[in-house]
């Protein structure tokens, strides 16, 4: 079957996969990532755990990270998700002004 169990320990398609060993998964050449996770996120421990794989491959510095406190997924897509929401795209907007 093409979707199976093993697609799930695959680096490409679940790099944050706690199967995987990070020397399985690089991402060495990425450019400086933003990662955002609701504080109440059904996914907080693998976004977590991916976070940190990214930092240990990249560095902290190429990795910047927002939990919205008491936020769901998809948090930034709903309009009354404040003030978490409010604050991430605050912290989108001096992501991308430091890239820039």
């Amino acid at each position: 079957a093409p979707f199976g169990p093993s697609i799930s320990k695959d680096p490409f398609v679940s790099p944050g996969c706690k199967d995987l060993k990070d020397e399985e998964v690089r991402f060495e050449g990425f450019p400086r990532t933003f990662v955002c996770a609701g504080g109440g996120e059904v996914l907080l421990d693998q976004i977590v755990f991916l976070k940190e794989r990214m930092e240990r491959s990249l560095g902290k510095e190429k990795v910047v990270y927002v939990e919205g406190k008491d936020a769901f997924h998809d948090y930034l897509v709903m309009e009354g998700a404040e003030p978490e929401r409010g604050l991430t795209f605050d912290a989108i907007g001096a992501f991308l002004d430091a890239s820039s």
